[in-house]
């Protein structure tokens, strides 16, 4: 009787120390990601603030990374709940762009456990337009009067001041850029509370000059609180420099900041873009499409009608369609059609008639698909065996193909 009770006490501490068992037999649940805001359709607006959540779970992650056009934003290093993490960090896009967001749980070897991504695209502040009466004017009959005896004349008006002010930063931090606009160059940025010497504005006053360390600086006004009157400084025109030429590629992460790291009972540290004009709102193509950055993923199958397998035409079937693809983690994709001899299975199927074949930019050559996803419309008239395959070059730079028959009007033989 003793050993059965020791039996059954072994049992119930191995099933309250197991960590890999759930119920005591069923298997835990494997780690899993998944981000619930923003989706894909989300209206993001350049300079507002918006939150990236979502949630990790599963045994083993014990931090969780937040991840921004493939550079690390944030992390979560402290779980919210047992074996889960909840995700609700703060993120301002300062481009009008595609942009990707990852989430990845993280285990003690650094390895990632699960994984989730979307891709979401910031545009534009739209701007407001003034709008402009259109009612007629009418005069209006006054009387002759005496001329006025003339008041003593009051002093020449206000003119813009040269005299120097200063500005206290009131946003947890503020850009510097080298021009009044989020498109020009980053010099640097000033902390909350830093002060800086004001030296003038731009045309409609929603950024400040500034004497940053010796250098020609401007802020966005509404981050910061100027001690004098705005309105008597005077319009600096920025200067043009090479930092500011058109960007064609997305800023590089600088090396030397590290990732902000968010405790997770309280977010603190993140940078939010101030907001902006339209005319303001800054444009980049990144070197690497958005795409490239998630893990790599396949399919291509034709529409309307995809069978298992290869695709017939003809027979009752129609011979208009289209090669609908998607393919993420990758750098480029082309497609080329062949023909041969069936043979195998399809060895009563001849050689297909290449000049059949409406997608010729295709046919013996490679055609360049734009990634991630995309269509391809075509219709062959001609019966015989076709092959479509799409040459892939992955975001790592190895290759890979997608083949995929096509079949008109011929049977597939057992």
């Amino acid at each position: 009787m003793k050993k059965l009770i020791n039996t059954r006490s072994f049992v119930a501490a191995l099933c309250a120390s197991a960590i890999t068992i759930s119920a005591c037999g069923q298997a835990a649940p494997p780690p899993a990601a998944v981000i619930t805001a923003p989706t894909a359709d989300t209206a993001l607006i350049v300079g507002q603030s918006t939150s990236i959540i979502g949630k990790v779970t599963g045994v083993g992650v014990k931090q969780v990374d937040i991840y921004v056009d493939g550079v690390k934003y944030a992390t979560l290093p402290q779980s919210t709940a047992p074996n889960e993490f909840a995700i609700n960090v703060p993120w301002t896009p300062d481009l009008v762009n595609t942009h990707v967001l990852q989430v990845k749980g993280i285990n003690a070897a650094n390895e990632v456990l699960a994984n989730a991504s979307v891709i979401v695209t910031a545009k534009a502040p739209v701007a407001v337009a003034t709008v402009v009466s259109q009612q007629p004017t009418v005069a209006a009959t006054v009387p002759a009067v005496a001329a006025p005896t003339a008041a003593p004349t009051a002093g020449p008006a206000a003119k813009p001041t040269d005299a120097p002010g200063q500005l206290t930063v009131t946003n947890e931090f503020a850009r510097v850029r080298s021009g009044p606009a989020t498109s020009n160059a980053e010099l640097g940025q000033l902390k909350q509370n830093e002060k800086a010497t004001v030296k003038g504005k731009n045309q409609d006053g929603t950024w400040f000059n500034i004497d940053f360390s010796g250098k020609d600086g401007w802020v966005f006004a509404d981050l910061v609180k100027f001690d004098g009157d705005a309105s008597k400084l005077k319009v600096v025109q920025p200067a043009k420099t090479a930092a500011d030429a058109p960007a064609t590629a997305a800023p590089a992460a600088d090396a030397s900041k590290p990732p902000q790291t968010v405790n997770s009972g309280g977010l603190k540290g993140l940078p939010t873009a101030p907001p902006v004009g339209a005319a303001a709102a800054a444009t980049a193509t990144p070197a690497v499409a958005p795409a490239a950055l998630l893990p790599y993923s396949q399919n291509m199958r034709f529409a309307p009608r995809d069978n298992i397998g290869d695709v017939p035409l003809g027979f009752n079937e129609s011979k208009n369609t289209a090669l609908v693809y998607e393919i993420n983690g990758a750098r480029s994709a082309e497609l080329e059609i062949t023909t041969s001899a069936g043979g195998g299975t399809y060895g009563p199927c001849p050689v297909g008639d290449i000049g059949s074949v409406s997608l010729q930019g295709a046919v013996g050559k490679r055609l360049p698909l734009q990634l991630p996803s995309g269509q391809q419309p075509f219709t062959i008239d001609k019966r015989g065996f076709y092959l479509f395959t799409i040459y892939v070059t992955k975001a790592d730079g190895s290759q890979t193909t997608i083949p995929r028959a096509v079949i008109v009007d011929c049977f597939k033989t057992t």
